[in-house]
């Protein structure tokens, strides 16, 4: 079903256009038109990431019942759109940081059924070329909503309000294109009683098939993303520096494009040198991403950090989704992911409100930088030891406990 790609990459592409135009204005209407403090724009930053992290575990796997993908990503589609309505008519502290949440709360409800989706309609050997075209209109979205949002708010007369509602659109548009030509093959779903016979034999083998490579790679993926936060302060910070409101969203431009122009050379580094190895990289450039936060003195240096933010996401973000299967076995792979997104969510949680705390402290997030460099490297040495215990790719190979499920067609 070749229509329900398209369908799903033509979507991502509308929620991420929506999602930069939303982005590139929240921060600045929560601490001036709000009236919020950083501490609190970092709270509620902390609790939206984590969230949309937390529920990415239960809804890929409740996605695989007799419920199917389509209710669930049009469930995440429609959540965000009406989160957008919401808060360009509730202009209080309390409206946008509830937008906020529940904006977030919907990518997590989406983005893990879109994945099993694209899965379930593509072959084997066009699988990377399937997700790799999702990951690149996503990310030409979050661009083109970037630009939309500054030629809006350096040409025309839109108020923060009106631009909002301007964003809900192209959601809407996806939400309609996923209820009306998606087609779900329900033949491939199982029942909620074969899933609970499959989850128990998973579960009793789980602990013995994961292996302690595992753990320090999760520790690694802790540290990487506590040096990481939201957008929200470097648009702070880029404000602090003087940069004009109308060119907030050049920090998506530029860190998307470097992004979008690094994933494919990035994957075939991974080919070449090892996934391990590129993701040490990708830590490697975290850290110089942060430390030239720290040291820009002007808003045009601050963009050029964004521009090695984009590439240390290009050597991370595929680099560790692939080691986290080659540590696990095949059989413990989807909880080895739900575990994945829990550490994710977890350091995201502590790092932002950390920072949001660090922010309000010392009225700048210049010294939250400091904080992330160095949990990025302590990330590249336990990278860096995880990488040398392994020897490349994986380990030593995991017993694969066959399980069977039987579907009833």
């Amino acid at each position: 079903m070749p229509k329900n790609q398209y369908i799903l990459w033509l979507a991502s592409c509308c929620w991420s256009f929506s999602s930069l135009v939303v982005a590139s204005l929240l921060p600045v209407m929560m601490e001036e038109r709000a009236g919020m403090s950083r501490s609190s724009i970092g709270i509620v930053e902390a609790l939206a990431l984590s969230l949309s992290f937390l529920v990415q575990i239960f809804s890929g796997r409740l996605s695989d019942y007799a419920w199917g993908r389509k209710r669930f990503i049009f469930f995440g589609s429609f959540l965000s759109f009406f989160a957008k309505i919401l808060m360009a008519l509730w202009l209080t502290p309390f409206g946008l940081a509830f937008g906020r949440v529940v904006d977030r709360l919907s990518k997590g409800v989406r983005s893990a059924p879109v994945d099993a989706a694209l899965v379930d309609n593509s072959s084997l050997a066009l699988l990377s070329e399937a997700f790799g075209w999702r990951q690149c209109l996503y990310t030409l979205g979050a661009v083109l909503g970037s630009i939309f949002a500054m030629w809006a708010m350096k040409y025309s007369a839109f108020s923060f309000e009106e631009m909002i509602l301007i964003a809900s659109v192209p959601t809407g548009c996806a939400s309609l294109a996923v209820v009306l030509f998606f087609r779900e093959d329900s033949s491939a779903l199982v029942t909620s009683q074969q899933m609970t016979t499959s989850s128990r034999v998973l579960g009793a083998t789980f602990c013995q098939q994961m292996q302690d490579k595992f753990w320090m790679f999760g520790s690694a993926i802790f540290f990487l993303f506590l040096g990481r936060f939201s957008e929200a302060f470097i648009a702070l910070h880029l404000r602090d520096l003087g940069i004009p409101h109308a060119f907030l969203p050049l920090i998506f431009i530029f860190s998307g494009l470097v992004h979008v122009f690094a994933c494919i050379p990035s994957g075939r580094w991974a080919v070449r040198y090892s996934p391990h190895r590129v993701a040490c990289w990708g830590a490697v450039t975290q850290c110089l991403a942060l430390l030239a936060f720290y040291i820009a003195t002007t808003w045009q240096q601050a963009l050029c950090a964004c521009c090695l933010t984009g590439f240390s996401l290009a050597l991370t973000q595929n680099t560790t989704r692939a080691l986290v299967g080659s540590a696990a076995g095949s059989r413990v792979r989807g909880k080895a992911f739900a575990h994945f997104y829990l550490i994710c969510g977890v350091a995201t949680l502590l790092s932002n409100t950390l920072v949001g705390r660090v922010a309000q402290q010392t009225s700048g997030v210049s010294q939250a930088f400091l904080l992330g460099m160095f949990s990025s490297l302590a990330s590249v040495a336990f990278l860096y030891k995880w990488g040398r215990r392994v020897g490349g790719m994986g380990g030593s190979p995991v017993t694969k406990i066959p399980v069977t499920v039987k579907r009833d067609v």
